[in-house]
């Protein structure tokens, strides 16, 4: 078992201390590039308090959902036992709320600290490796970027517009399953490693690595180099949207007003290398692994979509999605190691 000076370290501590190097270790880089008093952790704790909000609202309506629920399916059998046994272990458990506290107010310093330092990854370190990933997914691909491969099956506009809305739903499934684990009580070993896993995916992958191999994506690469080698895929693109709306083309369009003028939001922050949507959702995987076989396929056929949703919308470079893959599985289980040998 890890300890310190002999005692067993606690998950919840061992996590807040975590978030406060990473918070300060961010703040050494910003400042060694001379924008140390623009990074801030709490710049976007505001935001991020508001998201917090609205899934607990969520959360209550899935609540509701669950007794309705149990009332048709136990029917006519003993509905008000069971919604009462479902309370009391459930969401009225205070357990649920009291480890995770400490938890719960770290993750908002640190996606606060996240979204602060993302806002400066492209004036620290101007955006460099697009050329490079562009070149290195050709020769994974025999000559042929990578959207050309799956062009057939994202060539229905239909198709396209439900990629796109699935890229977004990301957001409220990524919380909706970060939530479920946080106040989890089920299996706390595992709990301890997706936090964990959840946590490092997002400090190496989204912003050591992000800032190290800065890139905008292919969406971006005119305005990075000047060249237009995504055109065809970005012009059918922007066509599609003027008659058929396309989130991606939108959210592209604002971040890049975002990131020329200099605002910050909890939004704010463009990077490519490697790819956040399908490391987290490469983590639903290994989560899913534990869970029901249906659940575990759907979160498989999910990181499909993700991982091909990632390069036809413009978002990555193949080799963001891989790269990701690898990073997340040696995290991880890394992640399964710590969380065996700690107090949970």
């Amino acid at each position: 078992m890890l300890s310190f000076f002999g005692k067993p370290i606690r998950f919840d501590f061992l996590l807040m201390a975590l978030v406060c190097m990473y918070s300060a270790s961010l703040w050494l880089i910003a400042t060694y590039h001379g924008y140390g008093d623009e990074f801030s952790p709490m710049i976007s704790l505001g935001a991020a308090i508001k998201v917090s909000i609205v899934m607990g609202i969520l959360y209550v309506f899935y609540v509701i959902f669950k007794l309705a629920a149990n009332f048709i399916i136990y029917l006519p059998g003993y509905p008000i036992e069971v919604n009462k046994e479902y309370l009391i272990n459930g969401p009225f458990n205070k357990k649920r709320y009291t480890q995770s506290a400490i938890v719960f107010f770290a993750y908002f310093v640190f996606i606060s600290s996240f979204s602060s330092f993302k806002s400066l990854i492209g004036k620290m370190h101007p955006f460099s490796w697009d050329m490079y990933f562009m070149e290195l997914d050709r020769k994974i691909h025999f000559g042929v970027d990578p959207w050309r491969l799956i062009h057939p099956f994202f060539s229905d506009p239909s198709i396209l517009q439900i990629v796109a809305f699935l890229y977004i739903a990301w957001l409220p499934i990524f919380f909706f399953i970060l939530y479920k684990q946080l106040f989890g009580l089920k299996n706390r070993v595992l709990r301890a490693q997706y936090l964990l896993a959840f946590f490092l995916t997002w400090a190496i992958n989204g912003s050591y690595f992000a800032f190290i191999f800065s890139s905008a994506g292919p969406c971006y690469f005119n305005f990075i180099t000047g060249i237009d080698h995504y055109s065809e895929l970005m012009s059918y693109q922007y066509e599609l949207n003027k008659t058929r709306e396309i989130l991606s083309v939108n959210i592209q369009s604002n971040l890049w007003d975002i990131f020329i003028g200099n605002q910050k939001n909890l939004i704010a922050g463009i990077s490519a290398f490697p790819s956040i949507h399908v490391s987290t959702t490469f983590l639903f995987v290994l989560l899913s692994r534990h869970a029901r076989k249906r659940t575990f396929i759907t979160s498989v056929g999910f990181l499909l979509v993700i991982m091909m949703g990632s390069i036809y919308l413009g978002w990555h470079y193949a080799v963001d999605g891989y790269f990701g893959i690898l990073t997340t599985l040696i995290i991880w289980l890394v992640s399964g190691y710590i969380a065996r040998r700690i107090k949970v």
